[in-house]
Order: C-alpha cells, then sequence, then structure tokens
C-alpha cells in the first residue's frame, strides 16, 4: 500500500478522532486494527483502505478480488459482516474526492446536521416553475433548464457516482436550499414469476410482450407471469454532512404518486453499493432484497481520477489502472394496494 495514502487517512482521523489501542466504548476514540483498517467500537464501524492495484497493469489481470482488502487480507464480504458496518475507503476515491470522502466519513461516525423531512419541500420540474413563477414558454424552458442543471451539479458533488441518465427528478429544498436529490427511471415492462416474484422472466426469443400481459398458453403458460412497470431508483443523495430524516421516504413517495397515476402494477428497483453498507435503509421503506449484482470492473485516470466502466473502454495506455468495486445489493418495492407503506427512512 501506497504510504501516503494511509498516512493522509490516518492524519486526517487524528485530526477529528481520538486513536486508542485499547478503546473504551467511547464514540470519539478508535484504534488500528492493522495496517489498513481502523475500528470504530462504539459506533459499530471499520474501515478497510482499498490501495490502487499498482502492480497490475491496465490491460493486465483485474484488480484486487471482491472480497480482498489490503496487502490481499480477505475481509468480510456484504451479508456477512458480524455486526459490523464495514466502510471500504478506494484509493482513488480519497485522492480524487477527498472532501467529499472525508464529509461522507464523519457523517457515518455521527459528524452531521439533522434536517426533518416534515419541514421540507418536494420539487419536481413542474413544481420548480410554479415556485418561479414561470409562464411563458420562454420562462418554462428558463427554468426547466435551470432545474436539471440543479439536479446535476448536486448529483455531481454530492454523489459518488455523480449523474446519471434518468427521466423523473426530485429536489427536497430546506429553506430554500437543496438538501436531498432523488432520479428514476423511464419504466420498462416487467414480467414477474407469480410465485416467485423477485425473479424477472425471461422469455424466449419471438414471445415479446409488447408492454402488455397475456393469456396466451404458448407464452404466459397457467398465467404464470403478472407483468409491471418496473422503474429504477437511478440516484438518491443528500448533502455530505446532512441527514435528512425521512427524507429519502419523502421523496420516494412524491415519485410513487407520479408512477401509479400512470396506471398498471408498480414496482421501483434499486441498488445498495457495498463499498458503504449493506443497504438496510431499504427494508425500512418497504424494499425486499433480491440478489446481488457482480462486482464492476473500473479503468481509473491516474491523471483526473475518473472512473470508467472497463466494458466502454477498448484501447488503454499507461495512464489507467484497473479495480473493481465490492459489488451490490439489489432490493425491490411494491406499493401495497391501500398504496400505505413503509416510507420513513
Amino acid at each position: 500500500m501506497d504510504p501516503s495514502f494511509e498516512d493522509s487517512f490516518t492524519g486526517f482521523l487524528r485530526k477529528n478522532f481520538t486513536e486508542d489501542p485499547a478503546p473504551a466504548n467511547e464514540k470519539e476514540h478508535f484504534y488500528r486494527k492493522k495496517d489498513g483498517i481502523f475500528v470504530f467500537p462504539a459506533h459499530r464501524i471499520e474501515i478497510v483502505l482499498v490501495p490502487a492495484p499498482q502492480e497490475f497493469p491496465a490491460n493486465g489481470p483485474g484488480g484486487f478480488p471482491e472480497t480482498a482488502g489490503p496487502d490481499g487480507e480477505c475481509v468480510p464480504a456484504a451479508g456477512n459482516r458480524k455486526n459490523r458496518d464495514i466502510l471500504y475507503l478506494y484509493e482513488d476515491r480519497w485522492h480524487y474526492s477527498r472532501q467529499l470522502m472525508e464529509q461522507r466519513i464523519l457523517a457515518r461516525l455521527g459528524r452531521f446536521r439533522s434536517i426533518f423531512a416534515r419541514k421540507c419541500k418536494v420539487a419536481d420540474v413542474q413544481e420548480y416553475c410554479r415556485m418561479k413563477g414561470a409562464r411563458s414558454k420562454v420562462e418554462i424552458k428558463k427554468y426547466v433548464n435551470e432545474f436539471n442543471g440543479k439536479i446535476r451539479g448536486f448529483l455531481e458533488s454530492c454523489h459518488q457516482y455523480g449523474y446519471a441518465k434518468c427521466r423523473y427528478k426530485y429536489m427536497l429544498l430546506y429553506e430554500n436550499e437543496i438538501v436531498a436529490v432523488a432520479t428514476f427511471s423511464a419504466p420498462r415492462p416487467m414480467p414477474r414469476f407469480r410465485s416467485r416474484p423477485e425473479k424477472e422472466l425471461h422469455l424466449p426469443v419471438g414471445k415479446e410482450l409488447e408492454g402488455r400481459e397475456t393469456a396466451d398458453p404458448r407464452i404466459n403458460p397457467s398465467g404464470e407471469y403478472m407483468l409491471y412497470r418496473s422503474y429504477e431508483w437511478v440516484r438518491y443523495a443528500s448533502l455530505p454532512d446532512v441527514r435528512v430524516v425521512g427524507g429519502m421516504g419523502k421523496l420516494l413517495g412524491a415519485f410513487l404518486r407520479k408512477a401509479e397515476a400512470e396506471g398498471g402494477r408498480t414496482e421501483v428497483m434499486t441498488y445498495s453499493d457495498n463499498e458503504w453498507s449493506e443497504g438496510s435503509v431499504y427494508p425500512k421503506l418497504g424494499f425486499f432484497y433480491a440478489g446481488e449484482r457482480a462486482p464492476v470492473e473500473y479503468l481509473v485516470n491516474k491523471r483526473t481520477g475518473e472512473r470508467i466502466p472497463a466494458r466502454r473502454m477498448t484501447e488503454t495506455g499507461d495512464g489507467f489502472y484497473r479495480i473493481a468495486n465490492k459489488g451490490s445489493r439489489k432490493f425491490l418495492y411494491r406499493p401495497s394496494p391501500s398504496g400505505t407503506g413503509k416510507k420513513k427512512a
């Protein structure tokens, strides 16, 4: 491991907390379990540093395997964390997004300000234009562009993967300041088994659904599947030093009201990032666990720190190195028939 990575991170911790080789149950204390692994017993959090795999060229083997920590040590994967949250901090994140990483880590360790979602206002693009008093086409176009720019800018600043393509966008405003953002994809028809609704039904080639359920026994024997309008919750981010209590639930609720008004069976799919959590917030919102997604390989630009999915790169040079993230967990949400559900996280 590059000593400067561990040294700079250790300096950050010592500046904000107390290093104690035999810590009591104090929230401000941490200890170094071994090189590259830091433990906060009172918070039940372990931070594992993941170094850049300097020994692997960009066109060579992948980076550290999904369960490898510093120096190749195996660490618990998601779903096997032994009552302790594990945060994986990659070297590229620390060097190129340090301020965001510092704020996120401090927030996980209790250094944040709380805002209650009940005191916040949800705005989609239509509401934003109404708030601005837009009436003419010129004014509407101006504020639509302004709204989209603010959503993009917030995610580029506050989400570690930045902005991503989406159709539905929402901001949460507190005293006219954006404190959180959520975005969702356009829907696509998704056939699900009635007996196992978390599983996708892969139909034979040529048996296109065309967005409709069918009783045709060649396609839907014994009525074994149901067709859902499946949306993806693409991004959620709040200000990194803020915890918006109930913010995720409030934004999800606003989106569901729009999605359900479009008709059909609605479901929302999303992923949690195994680098930071097991996604425990999603069951609190009414989601259920639906499987794992394999680690994704990236090429990291040594100069800018930009991560590019390896599948998009056909040729690379010495200016990149290859890493793999820790994968993710998949969750599904289906509104209850009454329209009620858990949406308070």
